[in-house]
């Protein structure tokens, strides 16, 4: 799997993670236990994004160094 399909489909579990939360609170309205877990996933899904976008950045300005040496040469 690239780079990319991860980030997408972690962003989609994120953008799902409160809404599917929200949907489980709804018999329990008193209960903040599924907001809390929820936003602990949603947390933890933004530094796995955040990771992955800078191996995707690392990754394009190696090939973008390559580019370049080998144009030089």
């Amino acid at each position: 799997m690239d780079n990319i399909d991860i980030l997408n489909r972690l962003v989609s579990i994120k953008n799902n993670a409160y809404g599917l939360a929200y949907d489980r609170v709804q018999p329990f309205p008193e209960s903040d236990y599924f907001k809390i877990r929820a936003s602990g996933l949603e947390y933890g899904i933004d530094l796995l994004i955040v990771e992955i976008q800078n191996a995707i950045l690392a990754e394009r300005l190696l090939n973008t160094d390559e580019y370049h040496q080998k144009a030089v040469c």
